[in-house]
């Protein structure tokens, strides 16, 4: 890698948080191989482990007159920072390492050094908004259905990495027997469904799993939150949501709803609701503790609080 400094003069201080876990335990290799370009580059480069081993707890006071914040791995290891660059200030960049890596997608973020050397030095930020869902963070969707159902699935069997397969045979289980629950939502303190079963979506990002993106008109700078909702109760009901999704033409799901609102919340009649931020099941606080159910969602939404660091378009 060319030095573009002179040797023993720091350019720019960049963190990397990284668990070992992520990208099929690539993580920590590409960890390495990022502080070795940064610093060839006369960067100071400070890598933290922030897996179960690691000690992420001195994260902070490392982001002190840090450039960048760069998130090696998915949309999880995004989420679980996203709090941490919009209390220091210091911008976060995903190097894309997990399975749909749809933070990254938004804004063109890639696996090439040379994106984040260009990225770095332009120093271009953008603010987007940071949702919130019984006050845990995300920064794509929360929904609660069949696609939450399968990632709860996924989360009671996962023992490690996980890809695109490791999803197969929880799709099938949750196309064959899919469960609905039967919906109560609120949007800015007014009732807009009563008692329907379906599918919703909560989002602060227009993209979604597997290109679906049934928000596809929603934007992570206008301080709103993105709900929509499909009447959906049977499995045939589903594969046709998925088809219409996958067309671009989910809004001629009949029944369907798509609004945008500040605050929206949802239950279920006294039986606790299933659901997922950004892809993943939220836990109980103890370490591996079981996927969270919610008796009611909050979910609200806290506009340019988060600093990105955006490539080029």
């Amino acid at each position: 890698m060319e030095r573009r400094i002179a040797e023993g003069i720091p350019r720019l201080r960049v963190v990397l948080v990284y668990n070992p876990l992520a990208g099929k335990g690539r993580a920590s290799r590409w960890a390495r191989l990022l502080s070795e370009a940064l610093g060839a580059d006369g960067d100071e480069c400070v890598a933290v482990d922030v897996g179960p081993e690691g000690d992420g707890s001195r994260l902070e006071a490392e982001l002190q007159d840090a450039r960048a914040l760069v998130a090696i791995g998915g949309d999880g290891t995004v989420q679980a920072h996203a709090p941490i660059a919009a209390r220091t200030g210091v911008p976060i960049y995903q190097f894309p390492l997990g399975t749909e890596n749809l933070f990254a997608r938004e804004f063109g973020m890639n696996r090439r050094y040379a994106t984040l050397r260009a990225t770095l030095d332009r120093g271009e930020t953008l603010r987007v908004d940071l949702a919130r869902c019984n006050g845990d963070p995300f920064l794509l969707m929360c929904s609660v259905g069949p696609d939450a159902n399968i990632v709860h699935r996924l989360a009671s069997q996962r023992t490690g990495p996980i890809s695109h397969t490791s999803y197969a045979r929880h799709v099938l289980g949750e196309l064959l027997r899919p469960a609905f629950k039967t919906l109560h939502i609120n949007a800015d303190g007014e009732q807009v469904i009563s008692g329907r079963a379906g599918l919703v979506v909560v989002a602060n990002s227009r993209q979604y799993a597997l290109r679906i993106d049934p928000a596809k008109d929603a934007s992570m700078t206008d301080g709103a939150l993105d709900l929509v909702f499909f009447p959906v109760s049977t499995r045939i009901g589903l594969i046709k949501w998925l088809m219409l999704s996958r067309l671009r033409r989910q809004r001629s799901f009949s029944g369907s709803l798509y609004m945008r609102a500040h605050t929206v919340s949802i239950r279920d009649a006294g039986t606790p609701v299933p659901f997922q931020l950004d892809g993943e099941a939220m836990r109980t606080r103890q370490q591996g503790g079981a996927a969270l159910c919610a008796e009611e969602i909050r979910l609200e939404i806290e506009p340019g609080v988060v600093p990105v660091l955006v490539p080029a378009k």
